[in-house]
């Protein structure tokens, strides 16, 4: 990713030509950690919740809701970068498989939830999305470089 920022020049402008840096990588890493844990509490009030789901889908949320505990857990104890790196990427995977599978099914319906198209109104699946665009948007802002979640790659610590 690194060689398509640089050739495009998108994380030089971001960075303000290097100017623009936060250095606080455990507030980065407990940004990153609390998004997914809003996550999951969504996730977890869906499932535990009054509403009949089919079992399919309760399996789905179960799912997400381990994934990105193992995502939360490997953000908190990853004493190497590539452990830390690598529960970054897993929780990116949820929240994609997340955010793609609530757009679709509110945009062209779900097999076996056909009455949630068209339902954008939800709160729960509202705060699902900010939950998880927002983990998406900080570890893009590490990516480009802005936000720093691993100091020993640069020798920087809080």
């Amino acid at each position: 990713m690194s060689v398509v920022l640089a050739d495009t020049g998108a994380a030089r402008v971001l960075r303000v030509a290097g100017w623009v840096q936060f250095n606080l990588p455990r507030t980065t890493t407990g940004i990153g950690i609390g998004l997914l844990t809003g996550a999951i509490a969504v996730h977890l009030y869906l499932l535990f919740g009054q509403y009949s789901w089919p079992p399919g889908w309760l399996a789905y949320y179960a799912v997400l809701c381990v994934g990105w505990a193992l995502a939360c857990f490997g953000m908190f104890t990853g004493k190497r970068v590539a452990s830390a790196q690598a529960a970054w990427v897993l929780g990116d995977v949820f929240c994609v498989i997340f955010l793609v599978t609530y757009l679709a099914g509110r945009s062209v319906g779900l097999p076996g939830l056909s009455y949630v198209d068209g339902l954008w109104d939800f709160a729960a699946g509202t705060f699902g999305m900010a939950f998880t665009a927002g983990f998406l948007g900080v570890h893009g802002l590490i990516a480009l470089g802005v936000f720093i979640a691993r100091p020993q790659l640069r020798q920087w610590e809080d």
